[in-house]
């Protein structure tokens, strides 16, 4: 298959991204869980509308590469119709992929004509417009791109929020970031070439962000919706939860 080529894409991997939670295996109790490569995979081939290779993802992993070969066709069914629910429950138009990556916040401000104007700065090290978060799963890489994230770049907040954000954090450390997003669409036509790897991108509305410090104070937030006391509580309790062998404040470097 012919190979789409992007070039100037350079985007920092975050150590907090990788492989973390489940749609149907929370964390955190009672609340949701960070998506995994599992669901991202399961949300691209949705939004797709292509049915997923269930015999092909079963086959090449665990279980059923450790299973004794008399059980695997057992193995091989079961694993098959769980991967098969996942994709005909999930609804890309409101079931959410709950991402957790790392990101300078740069809190600023102008004065015009004795006004003070405040704005927000998110820093990866490079063009805003070049942003996405890389997922692998099995044999496959995809590229999940917030649309319009390089509105971020100065970004309109209140005078709260730019003080909030100041008292809270070092605009030289990157500090988690809980990402929200909706799929608008997935490119099953052929991967991209991005950083020198395949992959298969899927484009997603940004529906909401938050951080928070290390005590459990709200830094920031942004939403295109309203959540709930409720829903604060959940995310807020997720980002509590501690992640084995995962170090937040790691950056790792580009792919090459």
């Amino acid at each position: 298959m012919r190979l789409k080529n992007l070039t100037g894409i350079a985007i920092y991997l975050i150590a907090s991204l990788i492989l973390m939670g489940g749609i149907n295996n929370s964390k955190a109790q009672n609340g949701p869980s960070l998506s995994s490569a599992e669901d991202i995979a399961i949300a691209f081939y949705k939004t797709a509308s292509v049915q997923p290779p269930y015999e092909s993802w079963v086959q090449s992993q665990k279980p059923y590469s450790e299973t004794p070969l008399a059980r695997r066709p057992k193995v091989l069914e079961e694993e098959t119709q769980r991967l098969a629910k996942l994709y005909n429950d999930y609804r890309p138009s409101r079931d959410l992929l709950l991402i957790r990556t790392n990101m300078k916040l740069i809190p600023s401000m102008e004065t015009i004509e004795d006004d003070n104007f405040y704005f927000l700065k998110m820093d990866i090290g490079s063009d805003l417009s070049n942003f996405y978060l890389p997922y692998a799963y099995n044999d496959q890489n995809f590229m999940i791109v917030p649309a319009d994230f390089k509105r971020f770049d100065k970004f309109p907040i209140t005078e709260q929020e730019f003080q909030t954000i100041t008292s809270n954090t070092n605009p030289k450390r990157s500090i988690p970031l809980l990402m929200e997003l909706l799929p608008q669409e997935a490119d099953f036509s052929q991967p991209y070439m991005v950083d020198g790897i395949a992959q298969w991108m899927m484009s997603t509305h940004l529906v909401g962000m938050q951080s928070w410090s290390n005590n459990g104070q709200l830094i920031w937030q942004y939403t295109t919706t309203n959540y709930t006391p409720e829903k604060i509580r959940e995310i807020k309790d997720l980002y509590q939860e501690p992640e084995k062998d995962v170090q937040l404040d790691q950056i790792i470097q580009p792919l090459e």
